[in-house]
Formats: C-alpha cells, sequence, structure tokens
C-alpha cells in the first residue's frame, strides 16, 4: 500500500514509527504472542477458542500518517454453542416480539443451516413468524408483529451443521392476557405500619383452584399464610399486614403452569410520621419562662417539615422576643409567661403530604408551689 509514497521498502521502514497488533480491548500474552519483520508479522503459540476474532494491525509513520488493516482469525474445532439473548421473553396479547440468539465457534454459516421449532420439534408457523438471518457476527432472530395467547411456550433454534453436532438453545415466551387475570387494586401509596390488600378479577376457564393461585412482588412467590401475607380462601385477595419500606414493588397474581399473568399494581410505602410532646403537661410560674417541646420521627422531618403552633386552636406566630420558636420551629419558648398564656398549645406537623400533631397544655403553680388548674384565657 506504500510504494507509491515512497521510493522503496527501506526507505518506508526508515519512517516506520511503530507497528501495533491489537484484538480489541485484549492485552497479549507475552509467552504465546511473538512479532517478527519489523513487527509486521504475529505468530501465535498453541491457538485456542478465545484466540477468535478480529485483528487489527495499526501503522503510524514518522509523518503521523495511519493505516489499518484488519484480519480475521477462526478457530476451527472450537466448540459451538449458541447464545440467547433472552432466556425468557413476556409480551401482552396483541404485541410484538423478537426472540434472538447469536452463534460462536461457527467457521461457516447460511441462513439455510438455522432451524427454528417449537415444543415436539414442531417447525415455526412462518406466515406468522419471520426469521431474519445476520453476518459479522453470525445472528438469527424470530419476528412476530402480533401474538396471541397459543404462541406462549418454548422456542429452539438449532444449528443443523456437521460442525455444530447439533448446537441449539432453548427460549420461553409468556404472553400475559390482562383481561384474565384483571387486577382490579390501583397502584397504593401507604405509610409504614398500614396494611395493603390486592384483589384481582379471574375469568379462565376451566376456574382454577385456590392452590394454583399465586401471588408475587417484582416476580417473587408470596406465601399464603403468614402472620404478614395472608390470600383468601378463593386466592383472589392478597392481605399485607404492618407493610415497611421492604415492601415496596409491584404486585401481580398468576396462575400456576399456565401462560395466564395479570397486570401489575404498584405499592409505595412512606414513612410515617410520628409528633410527641416531650411533656404533655407543663407547670411554669407568672414571670418565668417555659419550653414546650416537640420530638419527630423519622429524623429527616426535623429538616423538611413544616410546623405550626396554636394556642387554644388560634395560631401563634412568634414574635422573636417573648415568643421564640428554634430548633426547626419544634421548640417554643414563652419568656416572662402572664396568665393569658395558659390553655391548650398545639403543634401541627406536615412532613412529606402527611400532617400529624401534638397537644401540651400549660399550667400555672400557685404562689406556695402546688399546682392549680388554669383559668379562663380572659381572666388576666
Amino acid at each position: 500500500n506504500y510504494a507509491h509514497k515512497y521510493a522503496s521498502l527501506s526507505h518506508l521502514v526508515v519512517y516506520i514509527h511503530r507497528f501495533i497488533f491489537s484484538q480489541g480491548d485484549s492485552q497479549s500474552d507475552s509467552q504465546r504472542y511473538a512479532f517478527y519483520n519489523y513487527n509486521t508479522e504475529l505468530r501465535i503459540l498453541k491457538v485456542v477458542a478465545g484466540d477468535e476474532g478480529v485483528y487489527l494491525c495499526h501503522v503510524t509513520d514518522a509523518g503521523f500518517m495511519k493505516e489499518h488493516v484488519a484480519m480475521t482469525l477462526t478457530v476451527v474445532g472450537a466448540a459451538v454453542t449458541v447464545i440467547p439473548e433472552r432466556v425468557a421473553t413476556t409480551v401482552t396479547v396483541g404485541q410484538s416480539v423478537t426472540l434472538s440468539a447469536s452463534f460462536t465457534g461457527v467457521l461457516h454459516l447460511t441462513s439455510g443451516m438455522v432451524r427454528w421449532t417449537r415444543a415436539g420439534g414442531i417447525p415455526v408457523d412462518t406466515t406468522r413468524f419471520t426469521r431474519f438471518f445476520f453476518t459479522s457476527p453470525y445472528r438469527v432472530s424470530l419476528v412476530c408483529d402480533r401474538v396471541f395467547l397459543n404462541d406462549a411456550g418454548l422456542f429452539r433454534v438449532s444449528l443443523i451443521t456437521q460442525e455444530a453436532g447439533g448446537a441449539y438453545t432453548d427460549m420461553y415466551l409468556e404472553v400475559v392476557d390482562p383481561s384474565s387475570l384483571l387486577l382490579t387494586t390501583p397502584d397504593l401509596t401507604l405509610y409504614e405500619g398500614d396494611s395493603a390488600a390486592f384483589q384481582v378479577q379471574i375469568s379462565v376457564r376451566p376456574d382454577p383452584l385456590p392452590r394454583d393461585v399465586i401471588w408475587q412482588r417484582d416476580g417473587i412467590t408470596l406465601p399464603s399464610h403468614t402472620a404478614k401475607y395472608h390470600v383468601s380462601r378463593d386466592g383472589r385477595r392478597l392481605t399485607v399486614q404492618g407493610i415497611t419500606l421492604s415492601d415496596e414493588g409491584e404486585y401481580r397474581c398468576k396462575i400456576a403452569d399456565t401462560v395466564f399473568i395479570s397486570d401489575s399494581s404498584t405499592l409505595t410505602v412512606k414513612r410515617q410520621l410520628i409528633v410527641r410532646a416531650r411533656r404533655t403537661t407543663v407547670y411554669t410560674d407568672l414571670g418565668e419562662s417555659v419550653v414546650l417541646r416537640i420530638d419527630l420521627s423519622p429524623a429527616e422531618a426535623y429538616q423538611g417539615s413544616r410546623v405550626l403552633w396554636y394556642r387554644e386552636h388560634d395560631i401563634l406566630t412568634p414574635d422573636g422576643t417573648r415568643v421564640v420558636s428554634s430548633e426547626g420551629d419544634t421548640v417554643l419558648t414563652i419568656n416572662q409567661v402572664v396568665r393569658g398564656d395558659m390553655g391548650l398549645y398545639q403543634a401541627a406537623v406536615t412532613f412529606d403530604g402527611v400532617t400529624r400533631s401534638a397537644e401540651i397544655i400549660l399550667r400555672l403553680y400557685s404562689g406556695d408551689g402546688i399546682k392549680v388548674e388554669p383559668v379562663s384565657a380572659e381572666v388576666t
């Protein structure tokens, strides 16, 4: 390729900067790889199946001109394998589906050497399923524009070549019919400690036995009768007691050993907001300072909540001098207490869309330190 650019091969060699052989991003094995003739020849000792692939020779001359050439190495006798793109595929009735597989260790392959069959060796219906064949690398696909319930089941792709030795792989198609199992429960948003209930409407015939009705969360089968999970006698209702954050996910119902599976209902669990008064009754003397405090759970509520204080159900606005709020408004300090400060105080806390409250009663000591009942707010 360089003959027309340089006067002689020796002149080319002078300007060769380096030759690099590479196979993708792999590193050369120094014990099996050897380079000769100004690195223009690569020798691989004791070839193995893993040496198969495309090798690139990159050339850079002193003038930073770059050239490269690709060469493909195929190892004859390497094990032929068929690799599915997905072992199991789930689609809804009426949707399209594509099943694909690739091959390794194949020296030569044509579309006629690939066979698609169903369970029992029955050929795939080519009037509804279209076969595609690709090279570099070898890959095949089976496409159906509109699937029906009876399309569910096993699909096998196999090679009918002598070198393949009967290599094949199995893929499974699961077809969902929402009208057969209809989850009537919408998506739920609940709080820790609540109970969640899911209901399914089954129109499969014959009517399945209750033991064949399976409930799952994120594809994992749930137990039927425990302290946390309870399935009704007919299998059509699932109740989850005392939910926690770990119960979040997609819930669905299916019939065992069939293709029938329902759509899903998503459960979202929010942390329960708890508001507690540090002391529900606080006593003080006139002219003193008094502190009313509430505690929040979870801890995040201290930073992201909104707190409003009320006295006798009227909103209380701290003035920053005599009535002061602090620590995210969870602490209310009243300085120079007067008789009109006595009464019922309420802290209303809003966090993550939930509002909870706690009540504190402020009462007055008598002059000799004896607790007395609060007087009417009109008395001063």
